[in-house]
This record gives structure tokens, sequence and C-alpha cells, in this order.
């Protein structure tokens, strides 16, 4: 394990929350808005823009991902429908491995339980973008 990995597997609080912020506006997304506190679980909510798309991003460092990420896509679910918004997007960053089988199937999960598309960034995926693509922010952070 790398300096890089090490840092992102340890990064916690409000440094994570910066980071996948940051991280999220080098990915393209506009509009990052942090739109509520930090939870007790370490995570964080933002709305988000992508092209026309709308949506929320959650960020979390619980290693049982899938339930905090399915707890999350309730509670967006929630908002939708108190907001009587249409969201396109649900964006979930995290700093734990997330297998490929595994985002799939999240992501159909999802997408049949909310017609939203979902967008897993987690520590392989992040790790590549800041090694090819943003060495500042992995610097920064």
């Amino acid at each position: 394990m790398d300096e890089l990995e090490f840092a992102l597997e340890k990064i916690r609080g409000h440094a994570f929350e910066d980071f996948a912020m940051a991280f999220l506006r080098e990915q393209g997304y506009d509009n990052v808005h942090q739109s509520g506190e930090s939870g007790p679980d370490g995570g964080w909510d933002a709305q988000i823009e992508l092209g026309q798309r709308t949506g929320i991003a959650h960020a979390s460092v619980q290693e049982t991902w899938k339930r905090k990420l399915r707890s999350d896509a309730e509670k967006v679910a929630e908002l939708e429908q108190d907001r009587g918004d249409d969201y396109d997007l649900l964006v979930f960053v995290t700093n734990e491995d997330v297998g490929g089988e595994q985002e799939l199937d999240m992501q159909d999960e999802i997408r049949e339980d909310y017609g939203w598309n979902l967008r897993i960034h987690h520590r392989k995926d992040i790790l590549g973008e800041l090694r090819q693509n943003s060495p500042g922010l992995a610097e920064e952070y």
C-alpha cells in the first residue's frame, strides 16, 4: 500500500467531506452544494448537476457501504417526494473497495427501485483518477 492509498483509507470526518466535494467538481459535476450537516456516520449529502441531469451525492467512510448506500437512497427518495423534485442521479463516494459486479448489481437495484442512474466513486476509482488526472487534488487533501 502506497502513501496515497493509505491516506485515502484513513481519511475521515470533515477532511473526507471536503475531499469528496472537491473530487466531484474535478469529475465534472456542477453546482456541488452541500445540503446538510455531516451525519454521525461520517457522511454528508450534496445537490449536484451533471449536464442536464440533477441529483444528490452522498459520501461515507462506513465499511458497510452497501447498507449505507441503500439507507441514503431511501432518504433521497423521501427528499425527492417532499420537494417535488425529479432526480436523475444518485452519486455515492466511498473510500471503501467496491467490486465491479457489486457496483453493477447496485446500479441495477437503484435503477429498478428509484429510476435513478447510480454512480459509485470508490477507492480504486478515486485512486486512479487522483494518480492520472488530479495529482494536485491528492496533494491538497
